[in-house]
């Protein structure tokens, strides 16, 4: 996709509650839509040649990247979690594992989870009211386990 993250985070400098609403809102109006199934690979390669584009990874990195930008980065980490079969193996399946942005704060990190939000929703342009929107890490973690998926070390 080519599009630079850390720039516009540089050219959006604030708070990081501001810069992730505006991130929300580039991700719109670029045209970028949740990419949750073989549909969505298959949209996202054929618009941008990038079949990950959409995804919680992409949308994680590139908040991070965003943030990282902006100045805002420190202690900024991509929380991993996998859907693990009877077996303890990852299950075959596109949405084994999630990524999600954590953020440190006084009373404790918060979690910025775009693709959940698409993914319920079908798109990002209501993230600033989203619950997915600086979630406590906590319940955050607590919803992972509801969906069936087991918190990872850290992502880089």
């Amino acid at each position: 996709m080519g599009f630079d993250w850390r720039e516009f985070g540089r050219r959006n400098r604030g708070d990081v509650d501001g810069l992730v609403a505006r991130f929300a809102c580039e991700v719109v109006r670029l045209g970028i839509e949740p990419n949750c199934d073989a549909a969505g690979r298959d949209r996202a390669h054929r618009r941008w040649g990038d079949s990950s584009i959409g995804t919680c990874g992409h949308l994680s990195r590139a908040l991070r990247e965003a943030l990282e930008g902006a100045g805002l980065g420190a202690g900024v980490r991509i929380l991993g979690a996998a859907r693990l079969g009877l077996d303890g193996r990852p299950m075959l399946d596109l949405n084994c594992d999630h990524a999600a942005v954590a953020v440190p704060r006084p009373g404790g990190a918060v979690v910025f989870d775009l693709w959940m939000e698409g993914r319920e929703r079908r798109g990002f342009a209501g993230f600033a009211s989203s619950p997915w929107n600086a979630m406590p890490q906590a319940e955050w973690e607590a919803r992972m386990a509801k969906l069936g998926y087991a918190l990872e070390p850290d992502r880089k």
